[in-house]
């Protein structure tokens, strides 16, 4: 599901009232303690965390992006292998190359949804040194 917005406010005010928003809403600000330097910023019709120069340049390196999809947050990590060593996020979740998909089943995994967060953003901060 593309979104066509032109800021993150606008972003989170086009997501329904629902369990994908709130879920967006708790990844966001795990980001934001994770890394408080990130700001948000629309990357690929996603809502995407990183540096403020990221956020403008045309093919900046965000920490991650993330969208709203039918039945799932997609949660675009880059590589989950190398995000995800262990492969615990694979056991619980449902992933692609650089996409964890997390169905509304799964939401209420926070513990395992937090260390894969505290992965991608250690990894982002390997990848801009």
């Amino acid at each position: 599901m593309q979104h066509n917005c032109e800021s993150p406010q606008a972003y989170m005010a086009s997501l329904d009232q629902d369990w994908r928003k709130a879920l967006i809403e708790d990844i966001s600000a795990s980001i934001r303690s994770l890394a408080p330097d990130s700001v948000p910023f629309i990357k690929y019709g996603m809502l995407a965390f990183g540096t403020p120069e990221a956020a403008v340049q045309v093919d900046g390196d965000a920490i991650c992006c993330m969208n709203a999809q039918k039945n799932y947050v997609s949660v675009y990590v880059g590589d989950v292998k190398r995000v995800d060593p262990t492969g615990a996020v694979f056991q619980t979740f449902d992933c692609g190359r650089s996409c964890v998909r997390i169905k509304r089943t799964k939401a209420a995994q926070t513990d395992t949804i937090q260390q894969l967060l505290v992965a991608t953003v250690d990894d982002w901060r390997q990848r801009i040194s």
